[in-house]
This record gives C-alpha cells, structure tokens and sequence, in this order.
C-alpha cells in the first residue's frame, strides 16, 4: 500500500509539472520504476514485471516514433515505469482507461476551442500525464 502511494504522489507530482510545462523531472520515471522494481521483487513478480515493461516500452516507443513524438518520452518512459507496479493483466486497463479519459476531455476541449474560434485541433497540446494517473489510480481499485 505504502508503495502505491508513493508512486501515486510521484506521478500527481508528474501530472502538475506536465501540465504547467508539458514537461516531467528526469528523475521521476526511474523513481517510479525502482519503487515499483522493490515491490514486484518482494511480490516475486519481478520477471513478469520487467518483461512487461519492456514490452509496453518497446510498443509506445514505436508509436511514439511513427506519431512523431505526439507521444512524448515522459508519457513512454512513466507508462513502461508503472507497467512494472500493476499486474500484466492490469496493465491494457490503465492504458486504455488513460486514453479513453484523455479522449473524452480532449474532444471536450476541442469543442469549446472549436466554438470560441481560437485553435484548430492540430494546435492544441494535452498534456498525458495526468490521464496516466487516472488510468494507474483505476488499477488499483
């Protein structure tokens, strides 16, 4: 438990830098990955979790190349970070609950821009940190 909210309060330290900046701290993935790396060691998961967070690396890497980094590494580099923590089964819900929260306000913002006439869709960065959170915070329940 204590893990869990130490990984929490790095990444909610994360989400408040990547939306000031669209930026997180150099530090904080490896922070979250040795976190996470103690506690599926004491689990007996560590083969399972380092597995799995190479592959989620490895995928969200390539899609962050061929979307020219709309993917941001902090986004790659935090996801892989706390695919080590949450089950390889539990790691498709956070994923795809971070995505689908993050599409749901992203076309909430696209909209309201939309009728104030100020950006075009293409213009407007989101930062994915956040949603990362939420998605990671919906594993755990």
């Amino acid at each position: 438990m204590l893990t869990a909210v130490l990984i929490t309060l790095i990444l909610v330290i994360c989400s408040v830098s990547d939306v000031k900046s669209r930026e997180i701290g150099i530090l904080m993935p490896p922070a979250v990955a040795v976190i996470a790396l103690i506690h599926s060691a004491q689990l007996g998961r560590l083969k399972e979790s380092l597995i799995t967070s190479f592959a989620v690396f490895s995928l969200l890497m390539l899609i962050s190349l061929i979307s020219k980094q709309a993917l941001g590494l902090g986004d790659v580099a935090i996801l892989s970070a706390c695919s080590v923590y949450v089950k390889s089964a539990s790691v498709i819900l956070m994923i795809s609950s971070a995505m689908v929260i993050a599409s749901v306000i992203t076309i909430g913002i696209i909209t309201v821009d939309k009728l104030l006439k100020k950006r075009s869709a293409k213009q407007i960065s989101i930062p994915f940190v956040p949603y990362i959170t939420a998605g990671f915070l919906l594993t755990l329940v």
